[in-house]
């Protein structure tokens, strides 16, 4: 396992940002700098309309919409949509979605309660034939053939009840990068949300499931821990 390596960029004036091909390409006035991110967790901007700016294009880029930032993975774009989330409110954490669940379902249908799922169904369908011939009167049934329909009544969801806040988030990651093949979470000011030794804990989950994520802030709030690598890029582009 090899050592974490944590890097923070400042960028604090007016400039145009995109994520390609595992750099982030900063444009101003001033010219053009392409700053390499292949272990960048955290990126902080000062500016706040830069800041806006910023996340709005992520958003629209995340909604179907077109945007100027750029995703990219071994040379090959990503369309944010398929390959991002971002979460600007982290308190809102939805293990409820349509999608998600979905998706789980759909995992465990295919899993090694297949067959076992797919008898019940039969005997169900075996059961209604009975009960309509049983009837002194004409009637019919919907014959089931999704397994899932099952699943849902049994209301399976995920449960947080016993997990801390930090878990929480960590499984919410681990699920929307397994069932919805996500393959980077944004998220927004969580370093204003944990205290120092819930962030060097999560650190350490994240890269010992080997997650991908971005860390986005609008601040220094505390100086970075001993494991972030700290990168600050001024209004002249100049790297300290």
């Amino acid at each position: 396992r090899r050592p974490m390596s944590w890097r923070i960029v400042y960028i604090s004036s007016v400039s145009k940002l995109d994520y390609k091909m595992g750099y982030l390409v900063v444009r101003n006035q001033e010219g053009l700098k392409r700053v390499h991110l292949s272990e960048i967790s955290v990126l902080t901007i000062e500016h706040p309309i830069e800041l806006r700016r910023f996340l709005m294009d992520l958003k629209n880029q995340i909604n179907g919409l077109t945007g100027e930032a750029v995703l990219s993975e071994d040379f090959e774009l990503l369309e944010f949509s398929n390959a991002a989330i971002l979460l600007t409110d982290i308190f809102t954490i939805d293990f409820s979605s349509r999608k998600l669940v979905s998706k789980i379902y759909e995992d465990v249908c295919n899993s090694a309660y297949q067959e076992d799922l797919h008898h019940i169904l039969i005997l169900l369908n075996q059961l209604a034939v009975q009960i309509t011939m049983n009837m002194d009167f004409d009637a019919s049934f919907t014959e089931l053939n999704d397994s899932t329909i099952l699943l849902k009544q049994l209301n399976f969801c995920v449960d947080t009840e016993n997990l801390s806040y930090p878990e929480q988030l960590i499984l919410y990651i681990k699920l929307q990068q397994r069932f919805l093949k996500k393959k980077l979470v944004i998220l927004y000011n969580l370093k204003s949300c944990l205290s120092v030794s819930e962030l060097e804990a999560f650190y350490q989950t994240i890269q010992y499931e080997k997650l991908s994520i971005l860390l986005i802030e609008n601040m220094q709030r505390d100086p970075p821990l001993s494991m972030e690598h700290t990168m600050i890029i001024d209004k002249d582009l100049c790297v300290f």
